[in-house]
């Protein structure tokens, strides 16, 4: 099923959102290397003699200002409910279900 749903989504252009950065245990070198594009963190974080720790963000797929998230498997049974605000729209995001809120003229995915 994710494989039907990132062809389905890529060929309407969303895109998967992926932001990589570096961290360490010491909270004021992050604040101070937050900013910083992921090779200078890095380099920050080494030159302080700290242990840099790679982490991401990851978005499964992305238009304009919309985000969606697919879920299946052991996360999808997780007891939570988010509400989303995007744009004046409140929506109520259940795990289990996708739902696709269009918010576009078009009325595109």
């Amino acid at each position: 099923m994710n494989a039907e749903f990132k062809r389905l989504l890529s060929t309407a252009k969303w895109d998967e959102s992926r932001v990589s950065y570096w961290v360490t245990k010491n909270e004021k070198l992050i604040r101070k290397t937050l900013t910083l594009d992921a090779k200078e963190q890095k380099k920050e974080i080494e030159e302080a003699g700290e242990s840099p720790i790679y982490s991401y963000n990851q978005t499964d797929f992305v238009k304009e200002r919309v985000a969606i998230e697919v879920q299946f498997g052991k996360y999808s049974l997780i007891n939570r409910t988010r509400m989303t605000h995007i744009e004046g729209i409140y929506a109520d995001f259940k795990p289990i279900f996708l739902f696709l809120i269009r918010v576009n003229p078009l009325n595109q995915i």
